[in-house]
């Protein structure tokens, strides 16, 4: 697993949730990692950056840990500051990979994604789907319905979104269990996965 994050709080953050005994979880400020760790986290420092400086150096932590043999996942921001949708175009574009799944609820701060809103302390703050329109060709909503469905409608869903054409697809989640299931979904399709940390927490 190859953790992008924007910024150091956020890389060590996953760290720490993906660490076990007798495995720690190395934390690097660039991608000039030569180590054989199975879990590695950068921070790219990007969420303060120009967007175009953002977007270059997240496809690049992403290709890096493509090629390392560790499956990209970008950790967002729950409040969605930075450019998560630029560099989210920008990596899918560089690794290929042309659907996009974000969801970037963090419920156990009261940051919940509901009709594809981001909803904070009971209220909506921003329009994730219209935030997503400015980039990908297509977006679309796993609603709530489907989410609590199971991994495997939430696959499914994936699967049938696929295109020649950059797809976006943003996740509502209320609960740890809702990011479980998204988590789960993740592995069972070969999209590129942009959720908040508390999504990391159900992977093994």
């Amino acid at each position: 697993m190859g953790v992008v994050a924007d910024d150091l709080t956020g890389a060590a953050d996953c760290a720490v949730r993906f660490a076990a005994p007798g495995a720690p979880v190395p934390v690097v400020l660039d991608d000039r990692f030569e180590g054989d760790a199975r879990v590695l986290a950068v921070d790219t420092d990007s969420r303060w950056v120009h967007v175009a400086e953002a977007e270059a150096r997240v496809a690049e932590a992403a290709q890096f840990m493509e090629a390392s043999g560790r499956p990209p996942y970008i950790k967002v921001d729950s409040l969605l500051r930075g450019y998560p949708i630029d560099t989210s175009y920008a990596a899918a574009r560089r690794l290929g990979r042309p659907t996009v799944l974000l969801g970037p609820g963090l419920p156990d701060e009261r940051r919940k994604v509901v009709n594809g809103w981001l909803v904070v302390d009971g209220r909506r703050d921003r329009d994730i789907l219209a935030m997503a329109r400015s980039r990908f060709a297509s977006v679309r909503l796993i609603d709530l319905e489907v989410v609590r469905r199971g991994a495997g409608p939430i696959a499914a869903a994936l699967r049938a979104a696929r295109s020649t054409e950059m797809v976006c697809l943003v996740a509502d989640s209320e609960t740890a269990a809702d990011l479980g299931a998204l988590a789960a979904a993740a592995r069972l399709t070969a999209v590129l996965v942009r959720r908040q940390v508390d999504g990391a927490r159900q992977r093994p």
